[in-house]
């Protein structure tokens, strides 16, 4: 299990380090303002949309077992393929171990990190970096409370 966090966890900052995330910068005049309302409306409405497929629990291209080597921002298989990273692919990934390591928390553990998890999907302004760090530390605690016996 926990070369599985650590794979995942890698594979995150194999993201991030390829290009992943970022800001834009806001501008003043009315034209841009406009631009940026129509831009806002548009990403209100992509969000609406990622929100419910991941409700949907697509499948991950590749689990973590796949992944054999990393280096320079990049994962390989067993064969020397490279994996193909990307946001999606990783936070699938997220939530797959999530999934594998709740039932290894007591009943009380597993409200406290499901209401964590509903409350950071709360916030809208939240960046593709910023949902695999909330999840990389929110697997990080998971482990640190999770049963050693299991």
């Amino acid at each position: 299990m926990k070369l599985s966090s650590l794979l995942i966890v890698l594979t995150s900052l194999a993201y991030m380090g390829c290009g992943g995330g970022g800001s834009d910068d806001s501008s003043t005049n009315a034209t841009q303002d406009a631009v940026q309302d129509a831009a806002d409306t548009v990403n209100d409405v992509a969000d609406q949309v990622e929100d419910q497929v991941e409700d949907q629990q697509i499948e991950p291209k590749f689990a973590v077992d796949d992944i054999s080597n990393g280096y320079y921002g990049l994962i390989y298989d067993q064969d020397g393929k490279e994996l193909e990273t990307d946001k999606d692919q990783v936070l699938l990934m997220q939530d797959k171990l999530i999934n594998d390591v709740l039932p290894n928390l007591d009943d009380e553990q597993q409200k406290t990190f499901s209401e964590a998890q509903t409350a950071f999907r709360a916030l809208k302004d939240s960046e593709d970096v910023d949902k695999v760090l909330f999840k990389n530390s929110l697997i990080d605690a998971m482990l640190s409370n999770a049963d050693k016996s299991a």
